[in-house]
């Protein structure tokens, strides 16, 4: 049943997932208690499924309440620990918390080079996250070196077409299209739109951000038409996996209203940004 929730977690179908998530760490809490390692994975898979689905404010009670049972039995480095030192690291960064998040993916990298090794899977998480961390906050030169280390290990480690690989390319075209260097935010993020395309199921919210941070680049480059096209898709895929109101729905949209502004399609323009939550909404 988890393994099953699991999948469909990761097949955007949060629903389905839901409702098998909580049945088994219902029964787990009841047969095992709080404390097993099992009931553990499961509260942690919930919350996972929660933070994937938007829902950020369920997923906190989980991770924190399994971060400490985990500090308490297991210890600072085991490896269950790090990854609930990893995944509550990422809820603060989804929470618009970065210096929070970046105090935690610190912590947690530094343990997991020395423990796990500098290219174990969840290593590099934490590298990602931590680039994360550092982008938000506007640190790009902080965050770009990070990245690229990220994206080369990927490379080498899971191979070109590794959803965390392709997750990378997306991370490092996006702080190109910071830094304004949108020849190179082009040739990295085609391939990744591409690559996802081919190896990703249908509809998956990754694609989506791919084709966000694509159609920007794009728009910068004027080349409206491929723009629209791809920041059109992504809104739709993540309309129909998260809603309309979720963070990255609406990121979309501005980024839609932006192209429109820029294409000098006033009118188009508006029409996305009636579209926009009201706490969203942006002065034309």
């Amino acid at each position: 049943m988890n393994n099953l929730a699991s999948l469909y977690t990761h097949q955007d179908r949060y629903g389905e997932a839901e409702v098998l998530h909580a049945k088994v760490l219902e029964v787990q809490r009841r047969s095992l208690g709080d404390e097993h390692s099992d009931t553990l994975a499961s509260m942690n898979n919930l919350a996972h499924m929660y933070f994937r689905s938007g829902r950020a404010e369920k997923a906190r009670p989980l991770l924190t309440e399994s971060l400490k049972i985990r500090r308490r039995a297991l210890g600072d480095e085991h490896p269950a620990t790090l990854t609930a030192m990893s995944n509550l690291a990422s809820l603060h960064l989804d929470q618009a918390r970065p210096e929070e998040a970046e105090a935690l993916f610190e912590r947690t990298l530094e343990i997991q080079r020395r423990v796990l090794g500098g290219e174990h899977p969840n290593t590099l998480s934490s590298m990602d996250g931590l680039g994360r961390a550092y982008r938000e906050q506007g640190r790009t030169m902080e965050a770009k070196p990070l990245f690229e280390q990220t994206l080369d290990m990927r490379r080498r480690v899971l191979g070109a077409k590794h959803r965390d690989t392709l997750e990378s390319m997306g991370e490092l075209g996006a702080v190109y299209n910071d830094m304004g260097d949108y020849g190179e935010a082009e040739v990295l993020l085609e391939v990744a739109v591409e690559s996802a395309r081919r190896t990703l199921p249908e509809g998956q919210s990754l694609t989506a951000m791919l084709l966000k941070e694509y159609g920007v680049c794009l728009s910068a480059l004027g080349r409206y038409h491929e723009a629209e096209r791809a920041l059109l898709e992504s809104h739709s895929i993540l309309r129909e996996a998260k809603g309309a109101v979720a963070k990255q729905s609406v990121e979309v949209l501005k980024r839609i209203v932006d192209l429109y502004e820029a294409w000098k399609k006033p009118g188009k323009a508006g029409e996305y940004r009636a579209m926009l939550p009201e706490s969203d909404e942006e002065e034309p």
